[in-house]
């Protein structure tokens, strides 16, 4: 009797898998960024790659990638690397300085963080669901790890609000 129900329960458990939305993040950032700015980037990528995870999203990404601009994101090119399609994609765009800058609490040289974009594709309406451009400069956080780290919880927040009035 109870091999039924371990088997009916791993049963469930696999069908709930199999029809879980798809999350995909594609992260971008300036060309001319000082290579210490990938760390905040990845940062940034793996918070709100786990709160997608922690919501039941089966979330895969593509290597964050240095483009000149923002204007150079193609979507064509995006879907390129997923052999089918995901529910959602997530595209973020990170602006840094060229120089790395001098944080006077930490005594330490730190990424020049100036703007990020953030942008969510319903991938089978083929329709924008949310965007949203911050200036980073703004944001009072000092240690920009931990900027990085609410910032994705904040906009983990909103693009799950977005989704649920869909």
């Amino acid at each position: 009797m109870l091999k039924k129900y371990i088997g009916c329960i791993l049963f469930c458990i696999f069908l709930g898998a199999a029809f879980a939305d798809t999350a995909a993040f594609a992260c971008f950032q300036n060309k001319e960024a000082h290579e210490k700015c990938r760390n905040i980037t990845e940062i940034f990528e793996d918070t709100l790659f786990d709160k997608f995870f922690d919501e039941g999203f089966i979330a895969t990404s593509i290597p964050v990638t240095e483009i000149k601009s923002e204007n150079d994101i193609s979507l064509a090119e995006i879907k390129s690397f997923f052999e089918e399609g995901p529910n959602y994609l997530i595209i973020f765009y990170m602006q840094y300085g060229k120089e790395l800058l001098f944080n006077k609490k930490t005594e330490l040289k730190e990424a020049d963080w100036q703007k990020m974009t953030v942008r969510m594709l319903d991938c089978a309406a083929e329709k924008e669901i949310y965007k949203k451009t911050i200036d980073i400069t703004k944001i009072k956080e000092r240690d920009i790890e931990k900027k990085a780290e609410k910032l994705a919880d904040q906009i983990s927040k909103e693009i799950f609000e977005a989704i649920s009035r869909r």
